[in-house]
């Protein structure tokens, strides 16, 4: 498993779909989870690469507008995410609502 430079709430609190709110989203869960075959990262943007085996991920299914699916994410790509919008690892992790925790 890849060390984590944030506290294992941060993944799991921090919801990249925030904002899709015209999307139906029902039965979500989010894990983190040591993948064992490689995946498609979905917050890799134009850097498109793949989760391989034995890389800890984000994986978030949930039902989407009547499917299943599941959108995996690597650790890399969400600490850069989290250090572009100003989180940093001793700063309280998300509460879901796009605000921070107040400590």
């Amino acid at each position: 498993m890849d060390k984590l430079r944030f506290d294992k709430n941060h993944y799991l609190t921090f919801n990249p779909f925030e904002g899709e709110r015209d999307v139906d989203i029902r039965c979500r869960s989010v894990k983190l989870v040591t993948v064992r075959k490689a995946h498609p990262c979905a917050m890799a943007g134009t850097d498109k690469h793949q989760i391989q085996p034995g890389d800890t991920a984000r994986v978030e299914k949930a039902i989407v507008e009547g499917k299943w699916a599941a959108f995996y994410s690597c650790v890399k790509c969400m600490e850069g995410w989290f250090e572009e919008i100003g989180l940093y690892p001793e700063m309280p992790p998300y509460n879901g609502n796009s605000q921070r925790n107040n400590p």
